[in-house]
This record gives C-alpha cells, structure tokens and sequence, in this order.
C-alpha cells in the first residue's frame, strides 16, 4: 500500500476513483471501499484515511473482522468466464427472404379469386329471360295546311301564312 509521507500510514481500503491508488492528500477523487455509495469528507480523509489513525474510524472497524476481499488486498482476481457460446438456431419461417413476397403473391391471388367468383355471382344472378322494353313511341311530325291552333298569332316578326 502507498505511504503518504514517512511514518505516515494510509487505510488499506482508500481507493482513487480513476486509479487503484488513492490520492496522498485529502481529495474528491479518494474514495472508501467499504462504502463507496457515501462521500468521504475530506476533512475525514485528512483525519483518519490519510492521518493513520484509520484504526479509530467506523466503517474500518467494521470491515476489519471480515475476510479483506482479493481485489484489495492485491491479489489477482480469476479471469472472467470465456465469452458465451450462443448456439444457432434455424432461421424462423417468417423471417427468411422468401416469406414476404410470397405472403404478398399468395394475397393478390386470394384477392383476385374472390373477384372472379363474386363477378361469377352476379352474372348468375341476373334475371336470364327478360324481356326487352319496347321502344319509345316516335313522334310523327307532318305538315297541315290549316293551323288550328288555340294559341294566337304571333304579333311580330314575319307574317305566317
């Protein structure tokens, strides 16, 4: 563990924040282990982290009957477990290259069967043997020499015969 000065002893469980070793005078970037969620003062890093009186503080005391974990006392930590081998799995239907285009074909072609059936229907549906209308009478417009006419004569324009 780093000295900070001659006789001078620092806690084993100070760490920095960016680095394994804490800072030598009293820092935000010194941080305690045992408690690393609460901020350390750095009236108390000066007092009792950096001070050596370490063996008075609280949090030291309570850490101290239990087993120092291996990643601060030094000692190198097991590697971490190999990389996890994910097995393959066979491509689901729906999500091939061909589904999607054959979805679409196989929709078209349902849409255009059901055209042709309900064309079918009503082809079949009409009444077969009817009969035509008969053809609207036609007006016979033929000249008379005499006009008999309820109306009266025209007062202007030419004179009609």
């Amino acid at each position: 563990m780093p000295e900070g000065g001659p006789g001078r002893r620092i806690c084993p469980y100070l760490r920095g924040r960016r680095q394994p070793q804490p800072y030598p005078q009293p820092s935000d970037l010194n941080h305690c282990i045992v408690a690393a969620s609460i901020h350390l003062p750095q009236a108390q890093q000066s007092r009792f982290c950096l001070g050596g009186q370490y063996g008075r503080c609280s949090r030291f005391n309570r850490q101290h009957a239990d087993i120092v974990p291996k990643y601060i006392t030094g000692v190198p930590t097991e590697p971490p477990p190999s990389a996890i081998i994910v097995p393959t799995l066979p491509i689901l239907l729906w999500r091939r290259p061909f589904f999607r285009p054959l979805v679409m074909t196989f929709a078209i072609l349902v849409l255009v069967v059901i055209m042709f059936f309900g064309w079918r229907w009503r082809q079949d549906s009409l009444p077969v043997g009817v009969t035509p209308r008969p053809p609207l009478p036609t007006a016979i417009v033929a000249p008379t020499l005499e006009s008999t006419s309820p109306f009266m004569r025209p007062t202007a324009g030419p004179e009609s015969r």
